[in-house]
């Protein structure tokens, strides 16, 4: 759990190979993952950062500006790309990262409804949470 811990987004088949090469020890990434899901960590998809932050839109504003004046026989040296990452046979899909599970999950057998959801907020919620007045009073 500690290499979890180190760096949440490791992959099963990473973490099985690194106990191979570290521990001459043979275990399927199956294994590895019920021993990470009995430890109470649950996969996730990885929270979105900004693409861009703002020293990156500005150094990009003052690229593109100094570029603005240059003559047509300088961009017919250039060659264009857009840098995008072709998946032939899979999709690698969205990162995810290995995160402890807190508190109690609901399950529902039918389509929930504003009544059902406010109780499930009353029950499960933690009480560090102050909830809406219209909870209480209800």
């Amino acid at each position: 759990m500690r290499k979890i811990d180190q760096n949440p987004q490791i992959s099963v088949r990473s973490l099985a190979k690194e106990l191979h090469d570290e521990c001459d020890l043979v275990v399927s990434h199956e294994t590895v993952r019920q021993a990470i899901l009995r430890h109470k960590y649950s996969s996730r998809v990885a929270r979105k950062k900004p693409l861009l932050s703002a020293v990156n839109v500005e150094k990009r504003l003052t690229f593109a500006t100094s570029m603005l004046n240059r003559h047509a026989d300088y961009w017919e040296d250039v060659i264009f790309c857009d840098e995008t990452k072709m998946m032939l046979y899979y999709n690698d899909g969205p990162p995810r990262v290995w995160r402890i599970v807190h508190g109690d999950i609901a399950f529902m057998k039918s389509t929930m409804n504003a009544e059902q959801y406010l109780n499930i907020l009353k029950a499960h919620l933690p009480m560090s949470v102050k909830l809406p007045t219209m909870l209480n009073s209800s």
